[in-house]
């Protein structure tokens, strides 16, 4: 405000529109930070909690058609490229 030579008493809404965007700034510097957080960590199979999401994806995206097998052919059919889908994960770790 001092460098533009914004008077605070003759545009008080200046100074809380400021503190908003700078607050959002910050707010989305950290999403990116936490999403890049999550990109980093690498699908792990023997992590129960991923196989727990890679299952969960699995119901929510074919909740009528059962899973045969964790390796399966059956993972094409929501776009995954071969039969384990971890494989899949290489650039995106856990994200993907």
């Amino acid at each position: 405000m001092k460098e533009k030579n914004i008077n605070p008493e003759k545009d008080a809404s200046f100074k809380i529109c400021m503190k908003m965007c700078l607050l959002q700034i910050t707010g989305y510097k950290q999403l990116y930070l936490d999403v890049e957080s999550v990109r980093k960590r690498p699908y792990d199979s023997d992590n129960l909690q991923h196989e727990e999401l890679l299952m969960k994806l699995w119901n929510l995206l074919m909740p009528t058609k059962k899973l045969n097998a964790r390796i399966s052919k059956q993972w094409a059919e929501i776009g995954f490229q071969g039969d384990d889908p971890k494989t899949d994960f290489r650039g995106m770790g856990i994200l993907g």
